[in-house]
C-alpha cells in the first residue's frame, strides 16, 4: 500500500503534473482521494485527516467507510465495489462523521483512469453538501405543506410555457376537469378546449390582457367535462417574464367552486323571493297608510269647526305617524333592493358623483352648500347606479346635518392605498360623537329623533352597497367639527387615477 504523498516536488516515478495535482489536492477544501483497481486507498489529502480526525494508519486499518453513517455504510460499500469491478464511475451521497461526532452529507464522485502498466487508478473528490441537503429537506417539507393546503382547499395548480404552448396540470385540476392522466393533452389549446363556449371569449381576453399588460389573471368560468357535465372553476395566475420583459410562463391555481356557485344561486333565488315578498308587503301597506293620511286630512278639513284644539292635534299626530310609516316602508324596500341590477362594468367614479349632484341640485341650492372635489377621482369596477346611490346618501346626509353657524362645505376625494381606493366625503357640519360612530350605520338608527327628517336608513344602504363590493365604510368625526365619511373599493388592475 502506498504512503500518502504530501511533498510538493515530484517523487520517483511521478510526473510533475501529478505532483502539482497532489499539491492542489492538499489545498482544496474538499476531500480528495485516490484508490487502486481493487478499490484500496492509496492517497487522501490533508482535508480528510482534519475533517475526520483519523490518521492514515487508522484509515487503512479500519477502512474509510468506517467514518460513514451506519445507515449509509452498506450501500456505499456496495456501490464502491460495483464501480471497482465494472469500471463505472462512482457517484453517491452519504453522511460522513466529523471529529466532533456530527454527521454531514457529502457528495463523492470518482473516475477511473488507465495507467501505463494496464492497471486502473481511481481519482475522486468528496464535497460537503449539508447545506444543500438541508435546503432540499426544507423544500420537501414546504411541498408537503403546500400539498396539504391544496388538498384541503381542493385547489389545483397549472403551469403554462408561453413559448412552447405546453401546459402542466396538477392531479387536482385534472380531477376537477374530469380528465384522466391517459387522456390529458398538455397543450394550451387543449386546456382552453375545456372552457364552456359561452365563457371562452371572456377567459381568452383575460389571458391576453395578463400577457399584454402584466396584470394578474382571475376568472370564474365553466369547465365542460368529457362526459358533458359542467363545473365552475375559479382560476388565478400571474405572468413570469424574462430579462427583456417578454412573457415566458404563466403560473396559477384553479379551484372547483361549483358548490359555492350553487349556494350563491340558491341565495340569489331566496333573496329574489324575499324581495318579491317585501315588495308585495310594501305595496299592500302603502294603501292603508295612504287611506289613513287622506281620511285624517278630510276629517281635519270638514270637522275643523267642531273639533277642539286637542282633537286637531290628535288628528295631526295621526297624519304625521302615517307619513313616517310610509317613509319607513319605502326606505326599507330601498334597503332590500340596494344591490339589485348589478352588472360587471368599469366606471369613472367622477361621473357617479356628477349624477348624484344632479339629483341633489335643488337641496344643495336651497342650503347654500358648496361641493368640490379634492383632486381627480379614480376608475372602479362597480355598477354605476350603486355608486351613485352611495354618493347621493353621503352628500344628502351632510346636507341634512349641516351647521346653522357656517356655510356648508362638502369635499369629495380619493386616495390609493395598496390594492384599494379610499374615498372620502368630508363636511363641516354638526359632527357626530365618537360613541355613535358605529351605531349610525345600522338600519333605522337616528341620533336626532324626529327633529331631523329621514328614516335613518341612508347610511345602512351605503354600508350594504360598499360591503357588497368587498369594501368597508366608517366615519371620523367629533361633535361640532364636521364629519369625514370614508369607504373603500377594490382598485381595478391596470387602471390608475386619471
Amino acid at each position: 500500500m502506498e504512503k500518502p504523498i504530501r511533498e510538493v516536488a515530484p517523487v520517483a516515478g511521478e510526473s510533475r503534473e501529478d505532483a502539482v495535482g497532489r499539491f492542489l489536492a492538499e489545498a482544496l477544501p474538499q476531500i480528495v482521494w485516490m484508490a487502486n483497481g481493487a478499490g484500496e486507498l492509496t492517497f487522501v489529502n490533508q482535508h480528510w485527516f482534519d475533517y475526520t480526525g483519523m490518521s492514515w494508519a487508522e484509515t487503512l486499518e479500519r477502512g474509510w467507510t468506517s467514518a460513514l453513517h451506519p445507515l449509509d455504510r452498506e450501500r456505499v460499500e456496495g456501490e464502491a465495489m460495483r464501480s471497482a469491478l465494472e469500471g463505472v464511475p462512482f457517484d453517491t451521497e452519504y453522511r460522513l462523521r466529523r471529529q466532533d461526532g456530527e454527521y454531514r452529507w457529502h457528495l463523492s464522485r470518482a473516475q477511473a483512469r488507465a495507467m501505463p502498466d494496464g492497471s486502473r487508478q481511481w481519482l475522486g473528490i468528496a464535497t460537503d453538501i449539508e447545506e444543500r441537503k438541508c435546503a432540499e429537506e426544507e423544500l420537501r417539507r414546504e411541498r408537503e405543506r403546500l400539498e396539504l393546503a391544496l388538498n384541503a382547499a381542493k385547489m389545483g395548480t397549472w403551469d403554462w410555457d408561453v413559448r412552447t404552448g405546453t401546459v402542466t396540470w396538477s392531479h387536482h385540476l385534472k380531477a376537477a376537469a374530469g380528465i384522466t392522466e391517459q387522456a390529458f393533452e398538455p397543450s394550451y389549446a387543449a386546456a382552453m378546449g375545456t372552457v364552456h363556449p359561452d365563457d371562452y371569449a371572456r377567459v381568452q381576453s383575460a389571458v391576453e390582457r395578463s400577457l399584454r399588460d402584466d396584470v394578474p389573471y382571475e376568472q370564474e368560468y365553466r369547465a365542460v367535462r368529457p362526459d358533458g357535465t359542467e363545473r365552475w372553476i375559479l382560476g388565478k395566475g400571474r405572468v413570469v417574464r424574462n430579462a427583456a420583459g417578454e412573457p415566458e410562463r404563466m403560473l396559477g391555481v384553479a379551484m372547483d367552486i361549483t358548490e359555492r356557485k350553487r349556494s350563491e344561486a340558491d341565495l340569489r333565488r331566496y333573496n329574489e323571493q324575499l324581495e318579491q315578498f317585501a315588495f308585495a308587503a310594501a305595496h299592500d301597506l302603502q294603501e292603508p297608510l295612504r287611506n289613513v293620511r287622506i281620511y285624517s286630512e278630510l276629517l281635519l278639513r270638514r270637522s275643523a269647526p267642531v273639533l277642539d284644539e286637542q282633537s286637531k292635534d290628535f288628528t295631526r299626530t295621526i297624519q304625521g305617524s302615517a307619513e313616517r310609516m310610509a317613509n319607513l316602508v319605502r326606505d326599507l324596500l330601498l334597503y332590500a333592493r340596494a344591490v339589485d341590477g348589478e352588472r360587471d362594468e368599469v366606471i369613472d367614479s367622477a361621473e357617479a358623483v356628477g349624477y348624484a349632484l344632479e339629483e341633489l341640485a335643488q337641496r344643495i341650492s336651497d342650503s347654500g352648500a358648496s361641493v368640490s372635489a379634492n383632486g381627480s377621482l379614480p376608475t372602479v369596477r362597480v355598477f354605476q347606479p350603486h355608486l351613485i346611490q352611495v354618493f347621493r346618501n353621503l352628500i344628502g346626509n351632510a346636507l341634512k346635518y349641516r351647521s346653522l353657524d357656517r356655510p356648508l362645505e362638502i369635499v369629495i376625494g380619493a386616495e390609493r392605498q395598496g390594492a384599494e381606493w379610499v374615498f372620502t366625503v368630508r363636511d363641516n357640519g354638526i359632527g357626530i360623537h365618537p360613541d355613535y360612530h358605529e351605531r349610525i350605520f345600522g338600519v333605522f338608527k337616528r341620533l336626532h329623533g324626529n327633529d331631523v327628517s329621514g328614516t335613518g336608513i341612508g347610511l345602512a344602504i351605503v354600508k350594504r352597497v360598499v360591503e357588497h363590493y368587498g369594501g368597508r365604510v366608517w366615519v371620523e368625526s367629533a361633535e361640532g367639527e364636521g364629519s369625514a365619511f370614508r369607504f373603500t373599493l377594490p382598485a381595478v388592475p391596470g387602471f390608475t387615477q386619471p
